[in-house]
């Protein structure tokens, strides 16, 4: 019986050894995807929108499905080659914008703002592109005041428009630098940056030198209402158990804030510069630089994304939402692993779901759960609601208020034993509720009165201290 060659062995062996290794990785990451599968399953359906999803591991896209429908009127299901809108996702972008727009000399990141945008007012204090791009300039959020002037966000409003808003706010929330607080007004401010310092828009300028370099052809910034977008999926929310309304405005065209339109596919290309950078020397070093404030305090809001802690690994993210859509960016450099998410879905929860994700194929390089957060104690507004104003004073409050910065005026009438607001555009009527001496809230919205009756100051989140005095 004639001898086999070993060595003809040994490869038999190797190959027979490699296949089965083979075998199980791919059963493995078979059972992972599943698993991603059950993360999204509630939006697997054929009568329910959903998400695109696209997870990524050492470059290559391990998993990529889309979840529910694109389109419920025309039976389009959601695929991660169709085109979202990712909301503040966007904002990587316009800061990569501005980054290579400094490197290449058309501005400075400690540049007064007011250089390149002499519309808004001086206030004292200077604000810079570093600030607009941490959310340190203390600038008021315009789509909080947009909201708080009834204009409605599905109408159309010029980037005119929006700048004339901005600057017409004669205060700030805070002095620059002091604290961090998100505005989507220092992001389109940018976008307004970027058009003046370059002499092309935000659009013209991420095509050429981002989108066209990294390969992303499905990807722009959506500044025409009018264009056609192939592949476009639309969005929704939810009206009722099992039922589902558009909720997608075709007239919104500002850019900065948001306005990226893109593929899953296409971010996964973003996605890959992060390791292995294309756009030139020290962009990815300033994309991760945080914030500081001005007592040196670092952030965790870098250059359009959050540079943070989970677990005890680095965790590179971004959340987006906007009309119907959400959408997520998560990066885990150290595993080079990341979850990509545009959803089509008020209610999809992105982010809450690309951590599951990553929990799933990252688990034993997590370290413990946070633990729960505590319960709430009875809130701040019902321990203080033990003020009662007198019906004279409701009396006197009632009346027509005016801001000058919001352009609109205010309606309170006595009701009983209780303040009215009339209120307007998207904010509803609502009875004030009194939650210190001469302060209410309502519709998350706090109305703090002058003593005499003849002014008041609006607060509410990303906009504070808004003056509204009385008509006679």
């Amino acid at each position: 019986m004639p001898q086999r060659d070993n060595s003809m062995v040994q490869r038999a062996t190797a190959i027979a050894v490699l296949v089965g290794w083979g075998g199980l990785l791919f059963a493995n990451e078979i059972e992972l995807s599943q698993r991603v599968d059950d993360v999204f399953a509630d939006l697997d359906r054929t009568d329910s929108p959903g998400c695109a999803v696209g997870v990524i591991q050492d470059g290559r896209m391990i998993h990529r499905r889309g979840y529910g429908m694109a389109s419920l009127e025309l039976g389009v299901p959601n695929s991660p080659r169709l085109v979202y809108y990712a909301g503040s996702v966007s904002k990587q972008f316009v800061a990569a914008s501005i980054v290579l727009a400094a490197q290449q000399g058309k501005l400075g990141l400690d540049d007064d703002i007011r250089k390149h945008v002499s519309e808004i007012p001086d206030y004292g204090d200077k604000i810079t592109i570093r600030h607009l791009v941490h959310h340190t300039s203390g600038l008021r959020d315009y789509l909080r005041l947009m909201h708080l002037a009834g204009m409605r966000a599905e109408d159309v409003h010029s980037p005119t428009e929006t700048l004339d808003l901005i600057a017409r706010q004669v205060g700030l929330n805070f002095k620059p630098g002091d604290e961090y607080l998100y505005s989507n007004s220092g992001y389109f401010l940018l976008s307004e940056i970027i058009r003046r310092a370059t002499r092309q828009s935000l659009r013209e300028f991420a095509r050429i030198n981002i989108f066209e370099p990294l390969g992303m052809i499905h990807s722009h910034f959506h500044d025409d209402r009018k264009m056609i977008v192939p592949s476009r999926a639309a969005a929704y929310s939810r009206s009722g158990p099992g039922a589902f309304e558009l909720n997608w405005f075709l007239n919104f065209e500002q850019v900065g804030s948001g306005g990226l339109m893109t593929t899953i596919e296409d971010l996964a290309l973003w996605d890959s510069n992060f390791y292995d950078n294309q756009l030139g020397a020290g962009f990815l070093e300033q994309m991760h630089e945080k914030g500081k404030l001005n007592d040196g305090t670092e952030i965790d809001y870098a250059f359009g994304l959050m540079v943070q802690k989970y677990r005890g690994v680095d965790m590179v993210a971004h959340g987006g939402a906007m009309m119907g859509f959400r959408s997520n960016f998560l990066q885990v450099p150290d595993a080079r692993f990341s979850v990509l998410a545009l959803c089509n879905l008020a209610q999809a929860a992105p982010g809450k779901r690309s951590v599951e994700v990553a929990e799933i194929y990252l688990g034993d390089r997590l370290g413990d759960k946070p633990a729960e957060p505590a319960p709430k104690g009875p809130d701040s507004d019902a321990r203080r609601s033990a003020w009662k104003p007198s019906t004279e004073m409701l009396e006197r409050l009632g009346g027509d208020y005016r801001s000058e910065e919001l352009a609109v005026t205010y309606r309170f009438e006595r009701r009983a034993d209780s303040l009215r607001f009339n209120g307007i555009g998207a904010i509803t009527p609502a009875s004030l509720k009194p939650v210190a001496p001469n302060s209410f809230s309502a519709s998350g919205l706090e109305f703090v009165f002058a003593a005499d009756g003849e002014s008041f100051e609006l607060r509410g989140g990303r906009v504070r201290n808004i003056r509204f005095v009385r008509l006679r």
